[in-house]
């Protein structure tokens, strides 16, 4: 959920805000000072820091009870959820990070609510129109200093950014929750010690196969051409590789009615969803 609310954020920012995605990035790390140090280009940063329920948006009931045919069902109402975004920008130059800064500023000041259908993944899913609140004072986070402290890194001008979602309690979830488990094996040196010498770095990817960002649903075979390897997704449109090494992989989706296409990805990466 909050991974595809990133992806509609940073769609924003990229439509409405007409940014170059070959120009600027944006990210979602923690901007700590080891981060920073290593980006090349210009970069806008959202970083989630606070997350926590709107009880000013709780519902009045706390439950329904249901009844049929003898049988009684009893259902909780969705719990409304404050994300908390802190946004920064980095670039070489201060005019550079304020005037990138202004223009992300004035990018979400035009959106006051995100429309599910306007959305990616399954925040179509969402029960209501999600509120939006920019640049207004943070009751999760009183002493700016103290979080550029922990960061270890130095103190930026920011924009806050509040997105109000739903949290259906009722929803079950059976799909795999899907990471990139790092394995390092190797040889003891000296014996009975803990460190490796001679270590491989292997690598278990998962992703999805997308259609107009919207996930394709079960049935998709996704080949690994290198090795020959063939999955189905899930009803998510979830796939999962084990036992990669660092590289280049060529990954082919072939849909019944649709012309098969080709990716090329990079292992280790974000992220690994591929577009049909």
């Amino acid at each position: 959920m909050i991974h595809d609310l990133d992806e509609t954020i940073k769609q924003i920012l990229v439509k409405k805000g007409k940014l170059n995605p070959s120009d600027v990035d944006i990210a979602f790390d923690q901007p700590t000072g080891e981060w920073t140090s290593s980006l090349n280009r210009p970069t806008i940063n959202l970083y989630l820091y606070d997350i926590r329920e709107n009880t000013q948006l709780r519902p009045p009931v706390v439950s329904q009870i249901d009844r049929e045919e003898g049988r009684a069902r009893k259902t909780y109402p969705p719990k409304r959820i404050d994300l908390s975004y802190l946004i920064t920008v980095w670039a070489r130059n201060p005019e550079d990070e304020h005037q990138l800064l202004w223009r992300t500023l004035h990018t979400l000041m035009q959106t006051r609510k995100l429309m599910p259908s306007d959305s990616v993944g399954v925040v179509k899913n969402q029960l209501y129109d999600m509120p939006v609140k920019v640049a207004l004072p943070s009751d999760a986070v009183r002493n700016m200093p103290d979080l550029w402290g922990v960061m270890e890194n130095q103190l930026k001008p920011s924009i806050n950014l509040l997105i109000t979602v739903a949290l259906d309690i009722e929803l079950a979830i059976e799909a795999p929750l899907v990471f990139t488990p790092i394995f390092r094996i190797g040889q003891g040196d000296p014996p009975n010690r803990a460190f490796l010498s001679r270590d491989v770095t292997i690598y278990h990817i998962g992703g999805r196969v997308l259609v107009k960002d919207v996930p394709i649903g079960a049935g998709a075979n996704v080949t690994l051409l290198n090795r020959g390897d063939s999955v189905q997704t899930d009803a998510e449109g979830r796939f999962i590789f084990a036992s990669l090494q660092p590289g280049e992989y060529d990954i082919e989706i072939a849909v019944e009615g649709r012309q098969p296409k080709r990716h090329t990805i990079t292992v280790p990466a974000k992220n690994y969803d591929l577009s049909l």
